[in-house]
């Protein structure tokens, strides 16, 4: 079982994903735990892990709420949303 649902590659500074946003490759950092024991504790293999924090895919809706319990809340499904591209950000389209 493949525990993500695939997005692609992300090209995109984290910090613009929200605010207030703890993505889990941040709260693995600040916890201190590797992919491989997060992995273990949730139910999922370390490589699924891995490919979330490097936005390669996203957790399924039940592993998101499993990590959402793990973490305390501290990541939440919003953090694996992909910001919303605004006009501003859009190239211009040639006439």
């Amino acid at each position: 079982i493949v525990h993500c649902a695939f997005i692609g590659r992300l090209d995109f500074n984290v910090q613009h994903l929200h605010n207030a946003t703890m993505t889990i490759g941040d709260w693995l950092k600040l916890v201190g735990k590797s992919t491989d024991r997060f992995g273990a504790e949730i139910g999922v293999s370390g490589a699924s892990v891995r490919r979330w924090r490097l936005g390669v895919c996203r957790p399924d809706w039940n592993t998101i709420a499993r990590i959402e319990k793990a973490t305390a809340g501290a990541v939440s499904a919003s953090d694996f949303v992909p910001p919303l591209v605004t006009s501003e950000h859009r190239a211009p389209v040639a006439a």
